[in-house]
């Protein structure tokens, strides 16, 4: 059910993360775990918020208009 909310979100908050934290080096490992959670979590935040207030409510427009 989120897959397209997390598609759509995951670029924007990739770009943001890479921005507010420091370009890391090959051998950083731990911090690109770090990065990579942030990442992460953010993006599944974002894409339970899109689909909750944004996809939900369009797919419940979308099938009263059908049913008409």
């Amino acid at each position: 059910e989120l897959s397209y909310a997390l598609y759509l979100t995951h670029p924007t908050v990739i770009e943001g993360v890479k921005r507010l934290m420091p370009e890391l080096a090959p051998d950083q490992t731990a911090l690109q775990l770090l990065r990579f959670a942030i990442d992460a979590g953010l993006a599944l935040a974002l894409a339970l918020l899109l689909h909750r207030w944004v996809e939900l409510p369009g797919i419940a427009a979308g099938r009263r208009l059908a049913r008409r």
